[in-house]
């Protein structure tokens, strides 16, 4: 009985013996794997700063990569949307597995930044703007839009500030020269374009008819036969005849034509007959296209007169 038990007691220690052997073997191999792994595994990201610009599309983030080595390349985002404006964190891990499932990993992070790189865009409806002098202008009615690639369409401003425009103008509508409009953009990224159109204002004189021949109204000549008729002039002062333009519907800026000539919009004020002519009527006369404004005692005498409004 004595001898069995030294037996197995014999046998128990080799058991546990080789038990303890194979135990520290196996963590021997799984150590020299896993130094395997950690060589076998390597990342290196790129150092540089990478900035996209704004637009359509998406960006491979596999573009931040510069070496690396393993089993496994796991990104967290694969794709940049490059509609996204702003800071993108991107995660890169290597990683690699042994043959006793042990894992070692490598993990590194760039920012990627998406910028608004790009102005706003303006358009005018003309590249310049041919006028009259007199005639009603509005340095807007040429501008076709002022849109942004991200922000939209921008908003009209008295001061330049993000997400709007502003239009600038040295336009005198009343006398002959060459001007500019300036229209100046910003979006909300502070981007900013700026574009101008030239108005040219032209003698009011085109107004004149080229086919009348004859006697010319002027102020050393002051009784003329225009083309409908006598022709004389008046120099008063034009408020209350303007008063009864308006209140009629009429809008067209008041104005002194560089001949002397009192003008409503495009035409010569006139004083008229108002049985013949209502107020309002346009009629030929020897130094342009007229507006029946005012009339005067003249009118009972010779129904078809015309007195014209002068500044001499």
């Amino acid at each position: 009985m004595k001898k069995l038990l030294i037996v197995i007691l014999t046998a128990a220690n080799l058991i546990c013996g080789l038990v303890i052997f194979n135990h520290y073997h196996t963590q021997k191999l799984m150590a020299e794997s896993l130094a395997a792994l950690q060589q076998a595994t390597s990342l290196k990201l790129k150092d540089e700063e990478f900035q996209l610009v704004y637009g359509e599309g998406s960006w491979d983030c596999s573009q931040l990569l510069e070496v690396y080595s393993g089993d496994e390349v796991i990104f967290d985002c694969p794709q940049i949307d490059l509609t996204q404006l702003g800071d993108h964190v991107i995660t890169i891990t290597a990683t690699s597995t042994d043959e006793y499932g042990q894992v070692f990993s490598i993990s590194d992070s760039r920012t990627v930044r998406v910028i608004d790189g790009t102005p706003p865009f303006i358009q005018f409806k003309k590249e310049g703007v041919d006028m009259i002098a007199g005639g009603e202008f509005d340095p807007g009615h040429n501008l076709l839009a002022v849109n942004d690639d991200v922000d939209g369409t921008l908003t009209f401003a008295d001061k330049l500030l993000p997400g709007t425009y502003i239009v600038s103008s040295n336009v005198n509508n009343l006398k002959v020269g060459t001007y500019k409009v300036t229209v100046e953009a910003m979006d909300r990224q502070g981007n900013r374009e700026s574009l101008s159109y030239n108005v040219i204002v032209r003698s009011a004189s085109n107004y004149r008819n080229p086919a009348y021949k004859g006697e010319k109204l002027t102020k050393k000549r002051g009784t003329i036969n225009g083309p409908s008729g006598k022709e004389t002039y008046y120099n008063l002062k034009m408020d209350g005849v303007i008063r009864i333009m308006r209140r009629m519907g009429n809008n067209d800026p008041y104005w002194i034509r560089e001949d002397g000539c009192k003008m409503l919009g495009d035409y010569i004020m006139v004083a008229a007959n108002l049985d013949i002519r209502p107020r309002g009527t346009l009629v030929l006369t020897s130094l342009g296209m007229g507006i029946v404004c005012d009339t005067g005692a003249f009118a009972h005498r010779n129904v078809y007169q015309l007195d014209l409004a002068v500044d001499w």
